[in-house]
């Protein structure tokens, strides 16, 4: 992966692998959610697991498994996105 001009993979004319979606979902949920799951630590109810809170030390690991849950949800969503928007795009354009 090369970040060279408008450092777009788009533009580069290829499609990031899933393994690429799955990484920048995760990484850009995973503040969010152990946030969330220090505010569980403390008491408060933003961290659900089988339609119950949970609250205490064990909010954090329960918080982080979320994130891979989601992070596999939406990774293959946003693949599937760039699929899809691969076969409607313009292959070359013609030089100008």
């Amino acid at each position: 992966m090369r970040f060279i001009g408008r450092g777009s993979l788009i533009s580069e004319g290829r499609t990031p692998s899933y393994r690429e979606c799955f990484g920048t979902i995760a990484l850009g949920l995973t503040p969010i959610f152990l946030l969330l799951g220090i505010a569980a630590v403390a008491g408060s109810n933003t961290v659900t697991w089988n339609n119950q809170y949970v609250h205490g030390p064990s909010a954090i690991p329960v918080a982080l498994l979320v994130v891979l849950f989601f992070s596999v949800v939406l990774g293959g969503v946003q693949k599937l996105g760039y699929l899809i928007y691969g076969l409607f795009r313009r292959k070359n354009a013609p030089a100008a």
